[in-house]
């Protein structure tokens, strides 16, 4: 799926809601909104809506029961402000997740280097 999208837990996470910027590959044990019809306003809403485990042996989440949950959509002006206040945020925290994983990434690589004395202080 092409990002951005809304993903959420189906089989033994039930209803984690995680947002993802970039492209994802979504597995049978995951729903998934694709980016048509994602925006933060759904994500946040998603993500304080209390889901119930429908299945005994695996935890799970049934599609119809989760269909059924109704939630409150704003007028299309509310909803078009509410974007483009969180949007900025949302880019923010991309850029410094992306930024936290090149710094760990180059720790990775460095340390083990400063260690054994193959790159000196």
């Amino acid at each position: 799926m092409h990002g951005p999208g809304i993903i959420l837990g189906r089989k033994g996470n039930v209803g984690s809601v995680f947002w993802s910027s970039i492209s994802f590959y979504p597995i049978d044990t995951v729903y998934y909104i694709d980016r048509s019809e994602s925006s933060f306003y759904l994500y946040y809403t998603l993500s304080n809506l209390s889901f119930v485990n429908t299945d005994a042996a695996v935890p799970g989440l049934n599609r119809n029961y989760a269909y059924s949950l109704e939630i409150l959509l704003p007028e299309s002006s509310v909803l078009k402000n509410f974007e483009a206040f969180v949007a900025p945020m949302h880019n923010q925290i991309t850029s410094l997740n992306t930024y936290n994983q090149k710094l760990r990434e180059a720790r990775d690589l460095l340390l083990p280097r400063l260690m054994n004395g193959s790159i000196a202080v």
